[in-house]
């Protein structure tokens, strides 16, 4: 003959795992959930004896191992040449995630 739950059983059966699968949810989407990461990449490469040096920058944001172009403001670029410090560039990329920065000598 079945007896009914008491209120400890009813609450291991139904509220523990359910529980569970809410704090599991909760680690997983929230702080262990991956986030986009905005970066740049900067191409060039300096001339001996150059007076400037010309680098092109590349905005990126990654999220899940996808990488597209993105515009990122309020950038600076600094350099040294010989341990000397360069003229410093302050600037953001275009639109579509493409700039271009001079340091002079």
């Amino acid at each position: 003959m079945l007896r009914p739950m008491s209120a400890l059983e009813r609450i291991a059966t139904y509220v523990l795992p359910a529980g569970a699968i809410g704090l599991a949810a909760a680690a997983i989407l929230g702080p262990g959930a991956q986030r986009m990461a905005v970066g740049v990449k900067l191409w060039g490469l300096p001339v001996e004896g150059g007076e400037a040096l010309a680098l092109r920058i590349e905005g990126a944001r990654r999220l899940l191992g996808v990488e597209d172009a993105a515009p990122v403001e309020g950038l600076e670029v600094t350099a040294t040449s010989g341990g000397a410090p360069l003229e410093a560039w302050r600037g953001a990329t275009g639109a579509d995630g493409i700039g271009e920065a001079l340091l002079r000598a």
